[in-house]
């Protein structure tokens, strides 16, 4: 383990994590837009098995990044289905909250 405090966290899963959270976050707010892309940049280390193997260690933080060989990894995420395709799946009730939103953000505004 990299820090003591937390098992170490393999790349699929952090990726696996964030996609969750993300979609998570779509589902439960009131939010007007559609995410169409995400770029994350990840700090890791990779962590060699006396077996052959590797694996792909994400660095949390509070690690003490002198002590390991660090390397940088940019991923994109990109939603599996076009904006409009999302708006075409959303639900009646979906939709009039939305709208419900909007007004009372132009409103405020006004």
């Amino acid at each position: 383990m990299l820090n003591d405090q937390r098992p170490d966290l393999g790349l699929n899963e952090f990726i696996d994590q964030v996609k969750s959270e993300l979609f998570k976050a779509q589902k439960e707010s009131d939010a007007l837009f559609i995410l169409s892309e995400v770029e994350l940049e990840i700090e890791f280390e990779v962590a060699k098995h006396a077996n052959g193997g590797v694996k792909f260690v994400v660095l949390q933080a509070g690690v003490d990044k002198t002590l390991t060989s660090v390397q940088t990894l940019r991923v994109k995420l990109e939603p599996l289905l076009t904006p409009e395709q999302i708006r075409n799946q959303l639900t009646d009730d979906e939709k009039t909250t939305a709208t419900e939103v909007l007004k009372r953000t132009y409103q405020r505004r006004g």
